[in-house]
């Protein structure tokens, strides 16, 4: 579900960077932030089904934890990010 946001964020992001509007280049710059935090946690979820063999002793409930706190981070970064798109 991560990396078919982030395909929607970039089809967007075109469509709007060819649009000369006020505010797109703001737009595009949160854009840019949702991409790069979508496909960091879409990673950490991968990871956390296929874990790499220094990952691979943790607890399933550690692992959990990581997950859970990790998109806690990017809800959190998500609005702190688009705070003035989102909430104009």
């Amino acid at each position: 579900m991560l990396v078919f946001d982030v395909a929607v964020l970039l089809v967007d992001a075109t469509k709007t960077s060819l649009l000369v509007s006020q505010g797109a280049g703001e737009i595009f710059a949160s854009y840019a932030k949702w991409v790069g935090i979508n496909l960091a946690l879409a990673g950490i979820c991968y990871w956390a089904t296929v874990p790499p063999a220094f990952l691979a002793e943790l607890s399933s409930q550690a692992v959990g934890i990581a997950v859970f706190a990790f998109a806690l981070a990017r809800t959190i970064l998500d609005y702190v990010f688009g705070r003035n798109f989102l909430f104009p």
